[in-house]
């Protein structure tokens, strides 16, 4: 007899266990049905302080997970940078460079103070987020492509950066 698919799922029920003996693997007979034992505490029932650093992992991992913003971090991890900085060395618009700014802000790996029109950005590592210190250091500086963009950075800054040159203007106003 062919067993239809609804059939074939009932067979198997959760059942919740609070003893941690009984939480490893044990299968349990209940009218002929296999039931399988499982945590009682799920992932998302994590007490609300290890969810909000969970959630704060998450958001970190997500703002990494683009190779643009990936190159950032490269360049700041040098120095504070001015938007037109990055924009120059990336080779990208100034609306693709701000917006990938304002995703790595959110997630607290960046900070921001404005002079005048000018938006310099800085690494914020109050986070303690070691794991970025270690993909900086130990992988990123490795790949060519990053490297490329570290060579680029100090070309701009024997040519003057943005900050250099508003300081530049500022003496001679």
């Amino acid at each position: 007899m062919i067993e239809t698919r609804n059939k074939a799922l009932r067979r198997f029920k959760r059942v919740p266990i609070d003893n941690e003996e009984e939480r490893k693997a044990i299968r349990i007979s209940s009218s002929g049905a296999d039931a399988v034992a499982l945590p009682a505490t799920p992932v998302n029932m994590a007490p609300p302080q290890a969810r909000k650093n969970i959630d704060n992992y998450l958001k970190v991992l997500k703002a990494l997970a683009d190779e643009t913003r990936l190159r950032i971090i490269n360049l700041l991890y040098e120095r504070e940078l001015c938007v037109c900085d990055i924009e120059d060395i990336l080779g990208t618009t100034q609306t693709k460079i701000s917006r990938h700014l304002a995703y790595l802000r959110n997630a607290d790996l960046v900070r921001d103070r404005k002079i005048a029109q000018w938006s310099f950005y800085s690494l914020d590592r109050s986070g303690g987020l070691k794991f970025v210190n270690e993909l900086v250091h130990g992988i990123l500086r490795s790949i060519p492509g990053y490297q490329e963009d570290l060579d680029l950075l100090k070309k701009k800054e024997k040519s003057g950066t943005c900050q250099t040159n508003a300081a530049i203007k500022r003496s001679i106003l």
